[in-house]
């Protein structure tokens, strides 16, 4: 018998696991491009805590999570998801979390130097938080979405073990 995933529990370990200062001061790094794209990014995001981003501002971007994730560092891009996870949960809608936690290329693959610098910062906390949170996504979501279907894989390709 499968025990289902208490939505508080995997709320509670994001907040455990992602502290809320300091702010990161390397935001986009050296590779910056000065485009309208960041200055979008920094309006909602930069010199704003997690704590205090929600979905509106992630949406606010205009621009999909995978392109948000690769414009900032990965220090700050890990400072700030779980925030978006957060709001996850809250709102019961997974399309932008997962896909903000899956590879940012067509086929999905972990590769590249912004992946292996992502995967490698995150610490043993952060990454079972977010074992946990695709788990609850796979509960949570209807057989056959995107959500669902990215979720899994992420887990059986083991993305965060």
């Amino acid at each position: 018998m499968h025990n289902p995933i208490e939505k508080s529990a995997v709320e509670a370990a994001i907040n455990r696991s992602f502290p809320d200062a300091p702010i990161p001061s390397d935001f986009f790094g050296a590779l910056r491009r000065n485009d309208d794209i960041e200055d979008d990014i920094a309006e909602q995001f930069q010199t704003r805590k997690w704590t205090e981003i929600s979905e509106h501002h992630w949406r606010m971007t205009g621009i999909r999570v995978g392109t948000v994730m690769t414009c900032m560092t990965p220090s700050a891009y890990i400072y700030y998801l779980p925030s978006l996870l957060i709001s996850a949960l809250r709102s019961n809608n997974f399309d932008d979390a997962v896909e903000g936690l899956i590879p940012p290329n067509q086929r999905r693959e972990p590769r590249g130097i912004w992946w292996r610098q992502f995967i490698g910062a995150l610490n043993l906390n952060q990454r079972s938080a977010i074992r946990l949170f695709l788990a609850y996504a796979v509960d949570a979501e209807q057989d056959g979405t995107a959500a669902k279907l990215n979720a899994e894989k992420a887990l059986a390709d083991r993305l965060y073990d």
